[in-house]
Formats: structure tokens, C-alpha cells, sequence
């Protein structure tokens, strides 16, 4: 959604009776507006109608107890009115433009410019001093509800993201098996998703596919974490609320082959990620982690609350170096949220049959390569070790289905 788009909503909002600053200035807080502009924009929409209405609702009034459009009782109301407003004024003077300020400015429901501005007009009060009286009650208005959203009541925010939706969301390695079905989750939850992926390991066809499921196409950039220039590019044209971090190399045999490749793409990468984050404000961080950085120093089912044990392979080493850095970097940085989530061996595909584990070339996991076999890409499976703690020697796992992750 563009700037001006933004200003839009907030502008519009604060035009709809009742709604006005009570709704728009959470808005302009939840799209992260700057706070002066939001305020002009907001109280000139809210301000806009009141000589229109101040003008003409009297006057229609008038037309139509002449024109014996509205009965009786409309003309009851008239005479009631003017007799309560000089009742008013004799007792109270300017205390009754005091009340209508009040009236206008505590945001409660009711009240506001446009019932405010109906009973000056009704009451046929002073034009000018009703129009200050209301301008001065929006202000107060307004810096009521900035109040509120800002942190006595953050949850307004919260909310109004959610109802224009705006969670935007950086998915590094979102064109990916655990990525992509968790970009299908988010748009569905109705957030905004933007990914960044240099196909290394998958295909654009996905962001299609994506599209394709979700009902809503995610903003794609081909760009490789590793490309610090590039990667602060796509910060600088979104504003994110936070990241999900799936991009990695994760094949433990490769791993072992190549670890330097491995700790340059996983850890450098990675660092430039959380640069970035740092440089533009964004504070929310997802890291996708494995239950890897346990080693075999513990027995499954493993803990949340057991240390870190001693990694078997370049891969889970990366892993584990990554999350004690984020974990010195939420120390060192309060407004720094981190989840790391570890997990295990996830399998399946989404229940449509576009997405699912289909990696370039030989697979490194077991369930695409047996689909591999299945339709006859790969010749056989090769089952190695007959000598495990089990009912036949050969190698168990525990598995977790894809989307359950995704959703998790």
C-alpha cells in the first residue's frame, strides 16, 4: 500500500460518524505513519464537515417544519432546544462552548465532532465559537487517542494492523518447502508477505503456487542474503514488522563436505539479515532453528530447558552459532523480540498438491526421495544400517507434518 494510500484511510476514517480519531489515529499508529502528519491528516478529515453540518442541519430542520415535511415533534424539539440554549447561556455562558469542547474532545462513545457539531447546530449556537470550541475538542481528541495507541492501550494498534492487514512480513527462503507453506499461513491469517530467495534450492513457479492457494500473490524478490546491498534494498522499500528466516543451506552430508560454504552462507548471511533488521528499525524475529543443536549429549523426547549439546555436523554448528548470537543480541538490544524454533525431520505437502518438498537435484531427505523412486526419477532406495536399537536394526524417526509447522 503506498503513502498516500495510507494517509487515505487514516483521512477517510476520521470523516465516518461516530468512528473519526477513535478509529484513525490507531490506524495511522498501526501503518506506522509519522505521528505529526497523521494528526493534520486526521484532524482536517474530522474538521472538514463541521460548517457543512453546522450550516445545514438547522437549516433543513427549518425547511422542514416549514414545508410541514416533519411533524410536530421536530418543531417541539426546536423550541425545547432554543429555550434549554438560552436557559444555558444565561447561567453558564461560554461555559456551555466549555461542555461542547469537553463533549468533543473525551473520546467516548456518542461523542465527538459530528454529534457535538449537530447539537451546537440544533442549539443554533454561536458559529465561531462552536467551530473553536470543536476544533480545540479534536485536538484533544486526537492526543487522547495518540495516548492510547502509542501504550496505555497498544492493543488498538495491534488491532487495526490486523484489519487492514498489516503485519508485513519478510520471509527469507520463502520460495522453499518449510517457507513456502508458511507463507500460504500468513496470507491466510491476512498478513502481508514479501520473500526473498535466490532459488538455490527451489523455483519461482512456487510464488505462483503460492498465489494459486492463498488467494493473494506474495512480493517476490530474487535476492541472495549473502548480496548485503541488495538485501538492504528490500528494507528500504518495505516496512516490515517483522522477519521469518528460513534461508540456509541444511544438508548435513553437504555440510560435512563443504563447511565453509556453510558457514559463509549460514553465518554471514544471516548477520547481514540481522544488520539490516538493526538499521531499520524491524524487532521481531522468527528463526528457523532444529532440535540439531542438542548433539547426542540427550535423549529424546528432548526439552526446551536442556543446554546446548555438541553438534554432530557443520549444519547443526550453524544452527547452534546462530542462536547464540541472537540470544547476545536480544541481551545487548531490550526492544529485540527472537523465537527460535527448533524442530525435527518435517514431511508432507499442502493438502492442494502444488506445494510441497521438491528439491533440485538428488534429495537430501528421505520422503522426497522415495517420491523420487516412486515415479521412477531415481532408480532404488538404499537402506544403510542394520545395527540400531530397534525392533530390526534399521534407523527410526519421528516426523512432523509440514502445515502443522507452518502453523506453528
Amino acid at each position: 500500500m503506498s503513502l498516500v494510500k495510507k494517509y487515505f484511510w487514516v483521512f477517510f476514517v476520521s470523516m465516518v460518524p461516530l468512528v473519526e480519531l477513535r478509529g484513525a489515529i490507531p490506524i495511522a499508529f498501526g501503518m506506522k505513519l509519522p505521528i505529526l502528519p497523521s494528526y493534520i491528516v486526521a484532524i482536517i478529515g474530522n474538521m472538514l464537515p463541521v460548517p457543512i453540518i453546522f450550516f445545514f442541519a438547522r437549516k433543513v430542520l427549518l425547511w422542514g417544519k416549514d414545508k410541514k415535511v416533519i411533524g410536530g415533534f421536530f418543531t417541539w424539539c426546536l423550541k425545547k432546544g432554543d429555550k434549554a440554549r438560552d436557559a444555558l447561556l444565561a447561567k453558564a455562558g461560554n461555559g456551555l462552548y466549555v461542555a461542547l469542547f469537553l463533549f468533543v474532545g473525551i473520546p467516548l462513545p456518542g461523542t465527538g465532532a459530528w454529534t457535538g457539531t449537530l447539537a451546537a447546530s440544533f442549539l443554533d449556537m454561536d458559529f465561531k465559537k462552536s467551530c473553536l470550541a470543536v476544533m480545540a475538542g479534536v485536538i484533544l481528541a486526537g492526543i487522547i487517542m495518540g495516548l492510547i495507541s502509542s501504550g496505555v492501550l497498544g492493543a488498538l494498534s495491534f488491532l487495526a494492523k490486523r484489519r487492514f492487514n498489516y503485519m508485513k512480513i519478510l520471509v527469507t527462503g520463502g520460495t522453499g518447502y518449510i517457507g513456502s507453506h508458511t507463507c500460504v499461513e500468513l496470507i491466510k491469517d491476512g498478513n502481508e508477505v514479501v520473500i526473498v530467495d535466490n532459488l538455490y534450492n527451489s523455483s519461482a513457479s512456487v510464488v505462483d503456487r503460492i498465489e494459486t492457494i492463498a488467494g493473494k500473490r506474495p512480493v517476490f524478490y530474487n535476492v541472495d542474503i549473502l548480496d548485503r546491498e541488495a538485501l538492504d534494498k528490500v528494507f528500504s522499500e518495505n516496512e516490515f514488522d517483522g522477519v521469518i528466516h528460513f534461508a540456509g543451506y541444511k544438508a548435513v552430508g553437504e555440510s560435512v563436505r563443504l563447511p565453509l560454504v556453510y558457514y559463509q552462507n549460514n553465518i554471514a548471511g544471516s548477520l547481514n539479515l540481522y544488520e539490516c533488521m538493526k538499521k531499520h528499525g524491524v524487532t521481531n524475529l522468527i528463526f528457523s532453528s532444529s532440535a540439531t543443536v542438542y548433539g547426542d549429549d540427550y535423549k529424546a523426547p528432548f526439552k526446551e530447558e536442556y543446554g546446548y549439546g555438541t553438534t554432530t555436523n557443520p549444519y547443526g554448528t550453524t544452527k547452534k552459532m546462530n542462536e547464540m548470537i541472537l540470544q547476545d543480541l536480544s541481551v545487548a538490544d531490550k526492544s529485540l523480540s527472537v523465537v527460535l524454533l527448533r524442530y525435527f525431520n518435517p514431511i508432507g505437502a499442502h493438502e492442494s498438491g502444488l506445494i510441497g518438498e521438491d528439491p533440485k537435484g538428488i534429495p537430501n531427505n528421505l520422503v522426497p526421495y522415495i517420491a523420487k523412486v516412486a515415479i521412477g526419477k531415481l532408480e532404488c532406495l538404499s537402506v544403510f544400517g542394520n545395527d540400531y536399537d530397534t525392533k530390526d536394526g534399521t534407523g527410526v524417526r519421528d516426523y512432523i507434518h509440514v502445515v502443522d509447522l507452518a502453523k506453528a
